[in-house]
């Protein structure tokens, strides 16, 4: 068991290298994990999901601290750096179950490796969660949740930033935590509460003619690049749903998605819509500013076709 210092080796070793066939890999170490929470979700995604290390976010980290299992490192030294914030929580069961994990998705188009600004800003996350374990979702992952119905659609979406959208639908769905964009920080920790889904408001538009053609006309418009839910929340199911009768109108329609169609089909509107229409007085959820928790860089790599998917 860790003395004070966080028993990084210097002890017995707190801090336990997993034997690659204890949990599918380094790379799918959180992957297992997961498995084990949702027994009914079948495929590779298992050893597809990438964790990153709660020191410095570099990926697969291959060790977990033995007191809780619950944190990984790359090693003694970022385990030694995580522990006086990890400290509090080892041991015992995150108050907040919801916010056990950080995901990020990334390499749905992206060739290259997460930026090392973006892998900080996930470090300084599990810097205010001190028992959650950040992961990365690449296509692989992703698709490996897509139920058949989704997978017809999922291929013919013309914008990757679609994709993008959908992918971070179904990971609040299946699996729960705190979902937070690439370009997205955490300034403080979702608040203490009974609730099962924290949503974040990110804007008031003044009048509905400021809106799209095809956006709802509902002036409190909802975020979806940061929020917190437990997993198998009916808001999500919703959200899934409804985008997906989107999205097949918008591609039976044809021509070229313009981003409009990208918010409407599957970005913040579909958010917005559902929360507002259906979800308004759900006691189970949370709503707060999104200035209060997150600051968002807003870069829209994916804006005016950017992202626009090939074939």
């Amino acid at each position: 068991m860790a003395g004070d210092t966080g028993g990084t080796g210097e002890r017995g070793g707190s801090s336990r290298r997993l034997p690659d066939d204890e949990d599918g890999g380094s790379r799918g170490l959180l992957g297992t994990l997961l498995a084990s929470q949702n027994p009914e979700l079948k495929g590779s995604w298992r050893s597809a999901v990438v964790e990153a290390c709660a020191g410095c976010a570099a990926d697969t980290p291959p060790h977990l601290c033995s007191r809780c299992r619950g944190v990984a490192y790359c090693g003694p030294d970022c385990q030694r750096r995580h522990w006086p914030v990890h400290k509090s929580a080892c041991s015992r069961a995150s108050p907040l179950s919801t916010v056990r994990f950080v995901h990020t998705v990334w390499g749905l188009w992206d060739a290259e490796s997460l930026p090392e600004d973006c892998r900080k800003s996930r470090a300084a996350a599990a810097r205010l969660l001190p028992s959650s374990r950040l992961t990365i979702w690449d296509r692989n992952a992703v698709e490996n949740l897509l139920s058949d119905e989704w997978k017809e659609v999922w291929h013919a979406l013309p914008r990757g930033v679609c994709q993008a959208d959908i992918a971070r639908y179904l990971i609040a769905f299946h699996v729960g935590g705190i979902y937070l964009d690439a370009d997205a920080e955490l300034m403080q920790a979702p608040p203490e509460g009974s609730w099962s889904l924290l949503l974040l408001i990110e804007q008031k538009v003044p009048d509905a003619k400021y809106l799209g053609p095809r956006e709802s006309p509902h002036l409190i418009r909802m975020a979806q690049f940061m929020f917190a839910t437990a997993p198998q929340h009916d808001f999500w199911r919703s959200v899934l749903e409804l985008s997906l009768g989107r999205c097949r109108q918008r591609l039976a329609e044809g021509g070229e998605w313009v981003d409009g169609d990208v918010l409407w089909a599957t970005g913040p509107d579909v958010v917005t819509t559902v929360f507002h229409e259906r979800f308004g007085s759900d006691s189970t959820i949370e709503v707060r500013l999104a200035r209060e928790f997150v600051r968002h860089e807003c870069r829209g790599a994916w804006r005016k076709g950017a992202d626009r998917r090939g074939g």
